[in-house]
């Protein structure tokens, strides 16, 4: 009867994977993938205030210049790789579900629901407190929930409408985010700014975990372009060209602003860098129109973030469904409100995305979302990066559209850094927002003193334990057969080949292909 149950489940979800795995019209070309990564990833220089507080200008300049090249780069690589070899929205889901046993995927979906969910919070989060630093007042409560509701409102009707329309909007929210930051480069003192880049905080008194949490954060997401892998164009091409365009743009919007902005100002980095200080900079040295345009670029910034993670979060959220892991309605397609031929939206999966971002943004602030993120994104690297690795040595005839150059060696050299670096954040996360301060703060009038240092190891660390939990119980006692997609062999005309299929089941390793019974 147990037999009876899964296969007749499986059946279903076979069915289901037939209606949704119709590909998508392949709309997004380079710029428009480029534009949706870069409001993904950068967006300009906003919240990068505190890496030049916790390291000082030399840091902060080595940390934003060498990240995207070692880093954002061969990740950006890596996930072109696994999103044309294994073309899923489900993106880093399938990309664990086709290597890993069944347990580690359910544990990793477990943790996806509160990772996606507290890092598309951050951004109404930010765009309320930009907002009150333009108007030069707080905002009551209820002020700040009109606010956050208006904004995600906004963004999900125009994900509502399509995946294309947002590639559009990516790329009109790119040009006004990086537009004010163009003044601030080119009006900015240069002559008195280059003999501050060499500066460093007093002995002892970096920031570490506040450094590599934040820098690393800034360059996030960009594993996320596997959510739209079926959306784009000419893959083989249009990935590694977005992806390059996307991680150029990034370091230089982040690192040119903050080697002009050293200039303006006084030395005490750890006390003038906090949230913000980029309008302050600004009102120096365009006076107002600048002033503005750098307050206004934010709310246009967190607003844009908010629109694109709301897109590709959403698709994740709607594949988790397809495989059988989340309730059935999610699973409903909305045609848009216009006309064809753009795409369907996965209009369930959307306003779940759009209530559960508006609950965490009421309750929580930005210091204590961010720290949380980073050690659950962490997570999700490492295993990608496992995948990555595990299939170029196991699955040499993998079909693969797009492949990192070198051989299967090559891929561990590739992998280095980012792997290092991810461990290394791993551990800076548990602990940011919690450690102490090394400076004076007498001189602050709004100072917060931080949290205490267990506090940080304890949230995280029992969300990951008890996801692992959750994960193992949840495959033994629900999904026995596993999910849907694995690696299978066929052979061809022109020789054996080993491709992506998302109808068949791994049973402990096994990879065999579930035949419907007819009754």
């Amino acid at each position: 009867m147990a037999r009876s149950t899964s296969m007749r489940r499986s059946q279903r979800l076979s069915q289901r994977i037939d209606e949704v795995e119709k590909k998508p019209e392949k709309t997004l070309g380079t710029l428009q993938l480029a534009g949706i990564m870069f409001m993904i990833v950068c967006c300009g220089a906003y919240a990068t205030e505190e890496i030049v507080s916790a390291g000082g200008p030399l840091l902060a300049i080595i940390i934003m210049v060498m990240l995207p090249i070692f880093w954002g780069f061969p990740a950006g690589l890596a996930f072109s790789e696994l999103a044309t070899s294994i073309p899923s929205n489900a993106g880093p889901v399938m990309w664990v579900n086709v290597v890993y046993p069944s347990w580690v995927t359910s544990g990793f979906i477990f943790s996806l629901i509160p990772s996606i969910a507290t890092d598309n919070a951050v951004y109404p989060v930010l765009f309320t407190d930009y907002l009150e630093a333009l108007l030069g007042e707080e905002l009551a409560f209820w002020q700040q929930a009109l606010v956050k509701a208006a904004i995600i409102v906004v963004a999900t009707i125009i994900n509502i409408v399509g995946v294309e329309i947002v590639g559009f909007a990516g790329i009109v929210f790119t040009v006004a985010c990086i537009s004010p930051f163009l003044g601030l480069v080119i009006f900015g003192d240069w002559i008195k700014a280059a003999p501050r880049w060499g500066d460093t905080l007093p002995k002892g008194s970096v920031d570490l975990p506040t450094l590599l949490s934040v820098a690393t954060w800034n360059f996030s997401s960009v594993d996320e372009v596997g959510h739209l892998a079926e959306e784009v164009e000419n893959p083989t091409r249009t990935l590694p060209r977005g992806l390059t365009l996307c991680m150029i743009a990034s370091g230089l919007a982040y690192t040119l602003p903050i080697m002009v902005g050293v200039g303006t100002g006084g030395t005490d980095y750890a006390k003038e860098w906090e949230d913000g200080h980029f309008v302050t900079i600004a009102r120096e040295v365009g006076k107002e129109p600048l002033e503005y345009m750098i307050g206004i670029g934010a709310l246009i910034c967190n607003f844009g973030l908010l629109t694109m993670l709301s897109c590709v979060t959403t698709r994740c959220m709607q594949m988790v469904g397809h495989i059988g892991f989340f309730p059935e309605f999610l699973n409903k397609i909305y045609r848009p409100l216009a006309p064809e031929p753009l795409p369907p939206t996965p209009l369930n999966a959307l306003l779940i995305n759009a209530v559960l971002t508006f609950g965490l943004s009421l309750k929580l602030n930005f210091d204590e979302l961010i720290g949380f993120t980073m050690a659950l994104y962490t997570v999700k690297l490492l295993l990608c990066y496992g995948s990555l690795v595990w299939l170029r040595f196991t699955k040499p005839d993998l079909l693969r559209p797009y492949k990192m150059p070198g051989n299967k060696w090559w891929s561990i050299a590739w992998m280095t850094f980012p792997i290092l670096w991810s461990a290394l954040n791993f551990g800076a996360a548990f602990f940011e927002g919690t450690s102490p301060e090394p400076v004076d703060h007498d001189d602050y009038d709004d100072y917060e003193e931080p949290g205490p240092l267990w506090l940080n190891p304890v949230l995280s660390g029992s969300v990951i334990i008890l996801c692992i939990i959750f994960g193992i119980v949840y495959t033994l006692f629900y999904r026995k057969e596993g999910f849907p997609g694995a690696i299978v062999g066929k052979n061809t005309d022109d020789g054996y080949v080993e491709v992506f299929d998302p109808h068949v089941y791994r049973f402990g390793g096994e990879e065999r292909k579930y035949l419907a019974i007819e009754e």
